[in-house]
């Protein structure tokens, strides 16, 4: 089990989990993977999303990954879900 869901990372607020992002502890695909997790887990219940574009998102959120290991700049809100 990933040590991050262990932590929910859905408990974190934004700009802790951008922290993080920027001091390598997590990546946005652990961010994004665990908002998934979180709203598989959830929404049976509230029902509250019409349609999730989950390859997608991770398709994104490991771009920008790749950018982050390079040192590229991202914008300030990216890894946020």
């Amino acid at each position: 089990k990933r040590w991050f869901v262990e932590m929910e990372l859905y408990n974190y607020m934004g700009y802790e989990l951008i922290e993080k992002v920027i001091n390598r502890e997590i990546t946005i695909q652990d961010v994004i993977q665990t908002s998934f997790d979180r709203i598989e887990a959830t929404d049976n219940l509230i029902h509250s999303f019409v349609k999730l574009s989950k390859d997608k998102a991770l398709k994104k959120a490991k771009e920008y990954d790749i950018k982050i290991q390079k040192g590229q700049k991202v914008g300030r809100l990216y890894g946020l879900p």
